[in-house]
């Protein structure tokens, strides 16, 4: 019989039966032996995409994959069905270098099977082979990955079966699934908690009386009695509650080794190493006797520990429960009118919506799709209110007409509102803004990449300092090296970077959610760090700081205000649509009365024409009208608004000039005031309009630098032009904004921007909130400084109490004490950003 080289599977690591013999061609001179036919098909597999680096960082055992069968590979197939597709994955449009257009998929997958870094980086690079595959990002401590690829291409069942032939199981995560397994992760760590939080009290109340003298432990019964309660107390904390820090400094351990990169060291590292020292000893020292016993310490330890971590975790549980909140309502029945009745038609689910359908949204309902509101009486306009505080921070209800448009997420808060779907599933406002989030709690910003850095060698340094601690007290005093041993475990407690490691991600975290019930949704990693070093703010103006659209700015009859705005109805013109709201919104109980008008010609670029109890009327420019009244002067046009003129061709004709603007946004004035005055910031504009309305506005906003007539390349050049020394932000609405938003250190988005624009900036403003951006910057300001606070806090209290731990002059549990102490003073100074202060 042939005997092996080696008696381990080189590929799961697991013992090879006697009398097997398979063996995998590792490299050209290199034969290598694995345990069964599955081992060697993923052996094979990743040797062949050229992924056999995967090997040298493994660390854990691998699970022995299975063959997969037939049924198995079919079974997977449901996930390429277009109905399900659409339900667990996101799916946008994306352009293809030869300018087509193509349908790019977004999935999370929960993965089961993961044991260490090595299984991240083949998952990685085993899917970025695939051709179709766009992206694979793989989270180790979520044990999920984000992928994108084109279904066209390769379908998702093919990515599935792979990961599973690589001993991977992986299943689309859904937004229910991931809060009911962060739900179960809370409980578990509140288990954790709870068993940690009881066992430290008791075994304080254990030590104290000895620490104090308070009871007569000279005899050998008590004192062994006190300390095997106190052992069987610690005991659950250490194997139960301390696992993960166990299981966390494993993982650091083996990365540092295989990587050699001393920045790969966490905090888990000392905390783990001062748990397992302090609970060996005492466990020691219970046995075989001695001076004292850390049991209480280690319990302390582990219990505030949990405690920061528990509030860490509690911020983006909530994110997440935003999300499972909209995806349930997939399965919710609304009534479906038919469009042009408005009467029941039938109910529908939510993932059965279409674009085009007309829902009614009863009271108190959840609004699921992006849509705008349809009028029932052509005779009035009824208002609705909607509560659109998940979105915008508003809690006031915010009142709406027909043309209106509704977001998912908004809340119907009285009269049933009837409204046309524009964008369901994916497409919504609600799904954008979850999957941009998402993404920027994913990416690391440069101060937390520094704070990692810092972390790393700062655990390297603990370490070494603990060693040369406890070497030089065991010379120092060598009849006594329990007290070596006990101010070494001081220093290697007080210092541990727990405070360090809770300093950013905790600011962070809680500034995104406070900013998001602000009204400005954060989408990129650096955006809060940028924004906080932001000395110019640049500005667009049409639907920037104007809302975009024509408003009537002159007074006119009512009564010819209604019958200009009955014909404008027959019009897409922006200055129909103007017409039409400026009549609706009058007060006057003059009501419209629509398609009066007979024999209407719509001239484009001209006006519109139409006849009323045999009298002609036209709307329209000078150069349409003046061909009703011949011989008349309409006098010079000026450069700064827009006019349009109604008349009627009767004996007597009576002339009507409407003067339009791009009207002002209320709050645009004081922005730009707080932003100057009280940041101190260079506020400007720049917009492709001409010079009048553009200096027009500017004047008014007291804005002193002001670019009229620009191109999406000048607004571009202008900005890189501004950045040679200054740290600038770029807010716009537009595609034409595009180039310079990228540009720009930091680019906000207006929630009626466009979807490409939405997508590119780094924070979106919610709607009707250009009114945040004072307070935005400033709080982003506060962030970084309670930021800085806190590495300074974290480092500070390290380098005052090291040389007291050293001295000898900090028992253990003072400094479990100390150093809990120090985290929790760093996580409720990061929790302060709950709260907005006005700039």
């Amino acid at each position: 019989m042939a005997k092996h080289p080696t008696d381990t599977c080189f590929h799961c690591h697991n013992p090879i039966a006697p009398g097997v013999v398979i063996a995998v061609q590792r490299a050209a001179d290199t034969v290598d032996h694995v345990c069964c036919y599955g081992c060697k098909a993923v052996a094979e597999l990743i040797l062949g995409q050229g992924l056999g680096r995967f090997y040298q960082y493994l660390d854990t055992p691998l699970p022995r994959p299975d063959e997969m069968s037939d049924s198995e590979d079919a079974a997977l197939s449901v996930y390429d069905r277009d109905d399900l597709l659409a339900e667990l994955a996101e799916s946008r449009s994306v352009k293809a270098p030869d300018g087509t257009s193509r349908t790019l998929h977004s999935i999370r997958l929960s993965l089961r099977g993961i044991t260490c870094a090595a299984c991240v980086w083949l998952i990685e690079n085993a899917l970025r082979t695939e051709s179709g595959v766009d992206s694979c990002l793989v989270n180790l401590s979520t044990h999920e990955a984000q992928l994108e690829w084109y279904q066209a291409d390769i379908p998702l069942s093919t990515l599935l079966s792979r990961l599973r032939r690589l001993g991977y199981e992986a299943t689309p995560l859904t937004a229910e699934a991931h809060e009911a397994e962060l739900q179960k992760s809370q409980r578990t760590d509140l288990l954790r908690i709870g068993i940690a939080g009881i066992g430290a009290m008791q075994a304080m109340m254990l030590a104290i009386p000895t620490y104090f003298g308070l009871l007569d432990v000279s005899g050998e019964t008590m004192l062994t009695f006190f300390r095997m309660a106190s052992l069987l107390i610690a005991t659950p904390v250490v194997f139960f509650s301390a696992q993960p820090f166990f299981a966390g400094a494993k993982r650091s351990l083996i990365n540092t080794v295989r990587m050699r990169q001393i920045q790969q060291l966490t905090m888990e590292v000392p905390v783990a190493l001062a748990m397992a020292l302090a609970y060996g000893a005492s466990l020691w020292i219970t046995w075989q006797g001695g001076d004292e016993v850390y049991f209480d310490s280690v319990c302390m330890f582990t219990f505030f520990l949990l405690l920061g971590r528990f509030f860490e975790h509690r911020a983006r549980l909530k994110m997440v429960h935003e999300s499972a909140r909209l995806s349930q309502q997939r399965f919710v029945l609304y009534e479906r009118l038919d469009p042009v009745t408005l009467h029941v038609q039938d109910q529908v689910l939510v993932r059965d919506m279409q674009v085009g359908d007309v829902i009614r949204l009863g009271s108190g309902q959840l609004i699921p799709f992006d849509g705008d509101i349809c009028r029932i009486d052509s005779h009035h306009a009824q208002s609705y209110h909607v509560n659109e505080a998940a979105l915008t921070g508003e809690f006031r209800p915010q009142r709406k007409y027909p043309g209106d448009t509704v977001l998912s997420g908004s809340v119907v808060v009285d009269t049933p509102v009837p409204a046309r779907v524009i964008r369901v599933g994916g497409e919504s406002f609600l799904s954008t803004v979850d999957r941009l989030v998402n993404r920027a709690l994913a990416e690391r910003p440069a101060v937390a990449r520094l704070a990692d850095r810092i972390g790393g060698s700062f655990v390297f340094g603990v370490l070494v300092v603990t060693t040369l601690v406890f070497a030089f007290w065991y010379q120092h005093d060598p009849g006594s090296p329990q007290r070596a041993f006990e101010i070494a475990l001081s220093v290697l407690v007080v210092t541990c970077p727990c405070a360090l490691a809770l300093a950013t991600p905790t600011a962070l975290t809680t500034a995104t959610n406070a900013l998001r019930r602000l009204g400005l949704i954060v989408t990129r990693g650096h955006t809060i760090e940028t924004m906080a070093r932001v000395d110019t703010t640049v500005f667009d103006k049409t639907g920037t700081l104007t809302f975009g659209h024509l408003s009537l700015r002159n007074e006119v009859n009512p009564s010819r205000l209604q019958l200009a705005a009955d014909l404008a109805d027959h019009s897409e013109h922006p200055v129909s649509r103007a017409l039409a709201k400026a009549a609706e919104g009058m007060t006057s109980g003059v009501q419209r009365q629509h398609s009066r008008f007979e024999s209407v010609r719509v001239v484009p670029g001209a006006g519109v024409e139409g006849q009323l109890d045999g009298i002609v009327y036209r709307l329209g420019n000078a150069a349409f009208i003046s061909e009703l009244l011949v011989g008349h002067a309409f006098g010079d046009s000026d450069d700064e608004h827009t006019e349009a003129w109604f008349v009627s061709a009767s004996p007597t004709p009576e002339l009507t000039r409407f003067e339009f603007d791009d009207e002002i946004r209320p709050e645009s004035r004081q922005i730009i005031s707080s932003l100057r005055n009280t940041l101190d910031q260079d506020c400007r504009m720049m917009s492709g309009d001409r010079p009048g309305p553009v200096h027009r506005v500017a004047e008014a906003l007291g804005i002193e630098e002001a670019l009229a007539s620009c191109s999406p390349d000048d607004k571009l050049r202008a900005v890189q032009g501004l950045q040679q020394d200054r740290v600038v932000a770029m807010i716009g609405d537009g595609i034409n904004d595009l180039p310079a938003m990228a540009a720009a250190h930091v680019s906000i988005a207006m929630h009626e921007a466009s979807d490409l624009a939405q997508v590119k900036a780094d924070a979106l403003l919610g709607a009707g909130r250009l009114g945040v951006l004072p307070d935005a910057f400033a709080h982003a300001r506060k962030t970084l400084k309670i930021i800085r606070q806190n590495l300074g806090w974290a480092l500070g209290y390290n380098a005052l109490a090291l040389p007291l731990a050293v001295a000898g002059l900090i028992p253990p549990w003072a400094a479990a004490i100390g150093m809990s102490l120090s985290s929790l003073i760093v996580l409720f100074n990061a929790m302060r950003l709950n709260r907005i202060s006005p700039a």
